[in-house]
Order: C-alpha cells, then sequence, then structure tokens
C-alpha cells in the first residue's frame, strides 16, 4: 500500500485501487481519477525504473489516498434467564 501521498505512476495507481484496465468502465474510472491527481514529469532519473518510465513518456502523478475514518461498533447483549417454579405473592397489610 502507498504512503498516504506518493508521486506515482497510472499503472500504479490502478494496482492500488484494484481497477480491471480491460474493463471499460474501470479504466474511465481510472481516468477520472487521475484528471483530479496533480501531475508533471519530473522523474528521478538516477533510479533505473523512473529513468525508464520517463522514457516511456508516462506521466508522474501525486496520489493520496486518505485512510478510512476508524469506526466503532458497539452491540449490546443480553442474557435470558428462564425461571421455573411457583411464586406465591404475598400482601402485607397495613
Amino acid at each position: 500500500m502507498f504512503p498516504e501521498t506518493a508521486v506515482t505512476s497510472g499503472f500504479e495507481i490502478a494496482k492500488e485501487e484494484g481497477l480491471n484496465m480491460k474493463d471499460p468502465q474501470e479504466k474511465k474510472l481510472l481516468d477520472l481519477i487521475l484528471s483530479h491527481c496533480p501531475q508533471d514529469a519530473n522523474w528521478d532519473e538516477t533510479e533505473p525504473r523512473q529513468k525508464a518510465l520517463k522514457e516511456a513518456k508516462e506521466v508522474r502523478y501525486k496520489y493520496e489516498k486518505r485512510k478510512a475514518d476508524e469506526l466503532t461498533v458497539t452491540t449490546a447483549e443480553t442474557d435470558r434467564i428462564t425461571v421455573g417454579g411457583q411464586f406465591k405473592k404475598t400482601m402485607q397489610q397495613p
């Protein structure tokens, strides 16, 4: 998983989002996500992978994926006690 903010390629964002690029709907969704990400072509050419991405004319995206807010669910459990037998009602006189 990416750190909260990463500089990466569109392929890596698709993988992080779990999108299938062969599915036209999911490809469309990726394109929409990428259109909202800041972008440039300032790859670090000292790193072989990034140099290759620059040579392939890939766009570099600043990608931020927020962690989900924590959700705490509390459930109340009650125990049921079944009592058998006879009960006698007594009345007190004043």
